[in-house]
């Protein structure tokens, strides 16, 4: 099976069960985390890989050399490219694969709500993203499952109808506003309770009025509990909670310096020391509002402190991607125990690790793109997805405090074949290390942009935001942490040094 993640993140997961429950082995390739559920019995093998033609064909052989050769490729809606580029490089052919068209399985899309079962169990009222974020339609797909597991109804109010749960028991179709959602809550009879937490954006901004109307909110208004304030707030943290205990999911180190800037999963900015006090204050925070379920707190580690820039009593984004590199299912793991369970019962029941210890290194994150690997450079390239340049020109600019630590990687770079060029200060400090050089006046700098003569921008400072926005479709590196990062991706793509990462 082999999904895109994008369009079809459902298809894959309702297509995998669907043959397993039919005793086919069924291997699943998607660029997606979130879309190759944290589900144990979701698949016989889950590829966490971009779904290009190499890499596709990497999976294939190794599952003929561990004894289970392929026959059959089924293609989520859009990975048709894919196949039909295996075919005609002979891939299919050469290990005998025949194609599966999706339209010839008929595959059920959701569990259909049985009126029986519906006077037997209270039900929770899942209020999904609103089409704003597939990342938090997963998490309530997901969720779901978990509410089901603890004997609830699960139902889902969304506007979108791209993301669709199996674990599902009934679905409103429903704009996002507090007159649809509290008729929804009039006709569940038995209610046990709404849940914002999950939703994003969509769903919080709903709080208020669902609290005002008396509809009781699991988990509490998805309310911020530290308020956002200024710092670089480059570490980001998935949590779990039962108001008393804590459990980090996932420690992220923002790469770069814009919002959308990629990030790592374990972060390098974080050692032992620092762990230990993220648990600490991340549990102290908790204590303190007393609220269940997921919590979300990023954090400021740019000086010799920690110090809280933000925390929210919902989840993230990258809850799925986090439960996925982990092993660990967050967003079900919450709905247990926005349900009534504690951290230590779920510990004893296999939900959670025994243990609290810093997941897996070479992680990247990067907007819709994921990538998973033993090697952050690797899994900074799967993300960007072929967006990386293998040679050219980059541009550099760098603050003073920077300079020198940029020239290690742009050295690299300069090695690699790049045609390395900057301003006058920097490069002054490059031509003062022996690091070949080519001096590009500011002003004729917009003209090099608009020309498309540049092919990767580094930049890191307080102009840093502004060059990227000049460089529109132009690859770019904003930070020290995401140009070290950069370096060593570009190398993985120079060598081709992509082994497949299967997670165990």
């Amino acid at each position: 099976m082999i999904d895109n993640g994008a369009e079809s993140a459902h298809f894959c997961g309702a297509a995998c069960r669907f043959l397993r429950e039919r005793g086919i082995r069924v291997s699943a390739v998607s660029p997606d985390p979130a879309a190759v559920t944290t589900d144990p019995g979701f698949a016989d093998a889950a590829y966490i890989e971009p779904v290009a033609p190499a890499f596709v064909e990497r999976i294939i052989a190794g599952e003929w050399d561990r004894g289970h050769p392929v026959d059959h490729l089924l293609p989520g809606r859009g990975a048709d490219g894919c196949a039909a580029a295996l075919a005609e490089r002979g891939v299919l052919k050469r290990y005998d694969v025949a194609v599966l068209e999706p339209e010839a399985l008929d595959i059920p899309l959701w569990t259909e709500w049985s009126l029986a079962d519906r006077a037997e169990s209270r039900a929770v009222v899942i209020v999904g993203a609103g089409g704003h974020g597939v990342d938090y339609e997963h998490s309530c797909a997901h969720a779901a499952a978990g509410f089901r597991k603890a004997g609830f109804h699960a139902i889902i109010v969304d506007s979108g109808v791209d993301v669709l749960s199996p674990e599902l028991d009934h679905r409103y179709l429903e704009r996002l506003r507090p007159e649809e959602l509290l008729e929804v809550c009039a006709a569940e009879e038995e209610l046990a309770g709404v849940v914002l937490q999950l939703g994003g954006p969509a769903a919080w901004s709903l709080a208020e009025d669902l609290a005002d109307a008396g509809v009781p909110l699991l988990g509490g208004a998805a309310e911020l509990l530290v308020p956002a304030r200024s710092g670089a707030g480059h570490i980001a943290v998935d949590a779990l909670t039962d108001g008393d205990e804590v459990y980090l999911g996932g420690i992220i180190e923002q790469l770069g310096e814009a919002e959308d800037a990629p990030g790592a999963l374990q972060p390098n900015a974080v050692d032992g020391p620092d762990f230990a006090s993220i648990l600490d204050l991340t549990g102290a925070i908790a204590r303190d509002a007393g609220t269940r379920g997921l919590l979300t707190v990023r954090y400021d580690a740019t000086g010799d402190d920690l110090h809280v820039v933000e925390a929210a009593a919902r989840g993230s984004g990258t809850v799925p991607f986090v439960s996925k590199a982990t092993g660990v299912p967050l967003a079900e793991a919450a709905a247990l125990l926005l349900a009534g369970k504690s951290i230590s019962e779920l510990r004893a029941e296999g939900v959670l690790p025994a243990g609290d210890s810093p997941p897996v290194p070479g992680v990247a994150v990067r907007d819709a793109g994921m990538g998973l690997d033993r090697s952050l450079g690797r899994a900074l390239a799967k993300a960007c997805e072929g967006g990386l340049p293998t040679g050219g020109r980059v541009y550099v600019s760098a603050g003073c405090r920077d300079r020198r630590e940029l020239l290690f990687p742009v050295k690299r770079l300069g090695e690699l074949g790049f045609e390395i060029l900057a301003g006058a200060d920097c490069a002054a400090m490059f031509d003062r290390h022996a690091v070949p050089c080519v001096h590009v006046a500011e002003e004729d700098l917009a003209g090099e942009i608009a020309d498309g003569k540049l092919d990767l921008l580094i930049a890191t400072g307080s102009g840093a935001d502004g060059l990227a926005a000049e460089a529109t479709g132009i690859p770019c590196a904003l930070g020290l942490r995401h140009a070290e990062a950069t370096v060593h991706a570009i190398e993985a793509l120079i060598r081709d040094d992509f082994p497949v990462f299967q997670r165990p």
